[in-house]
């Protein structure tokens, strides 16, 4: 018997998904297997949670019924799946030692951040680091620029921040090379011009 294919597609509706198709009875009692799930009559679209799309691919499977994903959520679904990848491994590095140029011993949490920006960095070309006040977000990103092969780094921070970055490598990577972009126009020119790793 052939029966219509299942269109899935994102929707206006935060954590669900849209899913349409010519009307049949059995479409119909396969949508409603999945717990959650609602129909808008006025549009014709079944609402479903869309941590629900596995299920409903697995249960269309077995009676015979085809999903078709739009463009966009097999995107979606793909970058997903590498991100879940990309996760397991950030995970399996986590215990593995972690050879930083310095004294000072990064805390678990740490070394796991720190991995993290590694991987968004080869991955995305950056990260959004989040940590609360005081966890070390400056040493993780320190230690990211003294990981990484980066010839030089630009820190953008408020005026006040500039000082906890020149204590911070100061504290923890007194060799790494910086200069602090300070002063009237020409003593400016004259710090960008410097072979240095960090310029604040």
């Amino acid at each position: 018997m052939n029966h219509p294919d299942l269109i899935v597609e994102f929707n206006s509706r935060p954590g669900s998904l849209a899913v349409t198709f010519p009307y049949d009875a059995l479409a119909v009692s396969l949508v409603k297997t999945v717990p959650g799930r609602r129909y808008d009559k006025d549009t014709k679209v079944w609402h479903i949670p869309s941590g629900s799309l596995r299920a409903l691919q697995q249960e269309a499977a077995r009676r015979g019924f085809n999903i078709v994903l739009s463009e966009r959520l097999r995107i979606a679904q793909n970058h997903g799946q590498q991100d879940k990848a990309d996760l397991r491994r950030a995970k399996e590095m986590d215990d593995s030692p972690l050879d930083l140029p310095t004294k000072t011993e990064a805390y678990p949490y740490q070394r796991a951040g720190i991995r993290y920006l590694q991987l968004a960095l080869r991955k995305f070309g950056g990260a959004l680091l989040a940590d609360d006040m005081g966890l070390g977000k400056t040493f993780q990103a320190l230690s990211l620029v003294a990981l990484s092969k980066c010839r030089s780094v630009l820190v953008l921070t408020k005026a006040s921040g500039k000082y906890v970055w020149l204590e911070e490598i100061e504290k923890h990577y007194p060799d790494m090379s910086y200069v602090l972009i300070d002063g009237v126009e020409e003593e400016r020119r004259q710090q960008w011009a410097q072979d240095v790793r960090i310029f604040i």
